[in-house]
């Protein structure tokens, strides 16, 4: 550390060499230290400390400076700096969500600019959900303000609130002729199945739209969708195959694991922003992972799973008889052995018009000495629950 006097710079070197140190009264020494001094020497420091990896300490300091008194330009430093420490730095979403919605009252105090700028960078990295306030101030002080009228369509359409959002890209557009905001006008005009107004937007685009009655578009591409998964689940989100509708839509090819908000055949409105990409094979081109934001039309069914007893050791190749088993009787069905964090093994659709008892029968019978357990198909089909020893996790 070769801004730190030499005492300082000892201790913050042996936390870097895993001596432990508490932070708290290192942090405190150091923005004692700090006080009086330039900005120039806070932002250098923090430099450094993150090319050491140090992020605790550099957190704590941040917090520290942000409860001073700074200018705008400082504060939005400060913030920009504590809240990608933790997204970009520490991966951690749970809590960079959380520091900002703690830097969301101050910063709402400081007025519409700052607020709209904060807001912005806060949609830059997808945290959509504490954008919210500091963009609805912005868009609200400065109604004239495109740029503030395209966030709030943007957080508008996060939130599924599409006719606001609609409106609120149509104000842009009266002022500007902008491509990204005639792409949010076709999604939000889909999503209310406003299919003329959705069309008019792709064809001012470019994109060439087939009619059709009451729709305007046949399946086209496979893509893959982000899905969020549930709260309790072991992942945020989950990547599922889809066939591409229109610009905005997608009807889902594959089982979601996680009981996100849709299943198989289920019609989602997308977004169309990439949030990374993935790699089919070694020659083809990597696609764009496109996110969900929300249920079209529900196609229907039921997810069940076959989870292995604890300790089971089973392979794709022993699982396979009875993925082949239940789609030859007319099942979907996909074999999970190997993925993801956890032990699911297959998963099951059963149609809404189909008896539990019939899906039931097939996985008795086609089964055999497999360690796999579905107590809730059990008792859906009115069976009884057969139960390891060892309680089941849910994924």
């Amino acid at each position: 550390m070769s801004l730190l006097p030499p005492a300082l710079a000892a201790r913050v070197q042996a936390l870097s060499e895993g001596e432990r140190e508490a932070i708290e009264p290192l942090a405190e020494d150091i923005a004692t230290w700090l006080d009086g001094k330039p900005v120039d020497a806070l932002r250098a420091l923090l430099d450094e400390l993150r090319d050491e990896g140090l992020y605790p300490l550099s957190l704590r300091l941040l917090a520290t400076a942000w409860s001073e008194h700074l200018s705008d330009a400082m504060a939005g430093e400060i913030a920009e700096d504590w809240i990608g420490t933790l997204l970009h730095g520490l991966g951690d979403r749970e809590a960079a969500v959380d520091i900002a919605r703690h830097i969301t009252p101050d910063a709402l105090k400081r007025g519409a600019a700052f607020a709209g700028d904060l807001g912005d960078l806060l949609l830059e990295w997808q945290l959509f959900e504490v954008a919210t306030p500091l963009v609805e101030l912005a868009a609200t002080r400065n109604p004239g303000d495109a740029a503030a009228q395209f966030n709030l369509g943007v957080v508008r359409k996060w939130a599924g609130r599409f006719e606001e959002s609609a409106a609120a890209f149509r104000v842009v557009l009266a002022s500007r002729d902008d491509k990204a905001t005639q792409w949010n006008l076709g999604i939000a005009a889909t999503a209310q199945r406003d299919f003329r107004a959705a069309r008019e937007a792709w064809t001012r685009l470019g994109l060439r739209i087939p009619e059709s009655d009451g729709d305007f578009a046949a399946p086209g591409e496979r893509i893959p969708v982000r899905l969020p998964a549930a709260p309790d689940a072991p992942v945020v989100y989950e990547i599922v195959w889809a066939d591409r509708m229109c610009p905005a839509r997608a009807r889902l090819t594959g089982i979601p694991r996680y009981d996100g908000p849709c299943t198989l055949h289920d019609v989602v409105l997308i977004d169309g922003v990439s949030v990374g990409q993935v790699q089919t094979d070694k020659a083809g081109a990597p696609l764009e992972i496109l996110p969900y934001l929300a249920v079209f039309s529900r196609a229907g069914g039921r997810l069940f799973r076959l989870r292995p007893v604890e300790g089971a050791s089973l392979t794709a190749e022993a699982l396979s008889p009875l993925v082949a088993a239940l789609r030859a009787r007319g099942f979907a069905a996909i074999d999970w052995t190997g993925i993801g964090p956890s032990a699911a093994a297959i998963g099951i659709i059963l149609p809404d018009d189909t008896d539990a008892a019939k899906l039931h029968a097939v996985v008795e019978t086609e089964r055999g000495a497999l360690p796999l357990y579905c107590p809730e198909l059990d008792e859906a089909a009115g069976a009884p629950q057969r139960l390891p020893e060892r309680p089941l996790s849910r994924w």
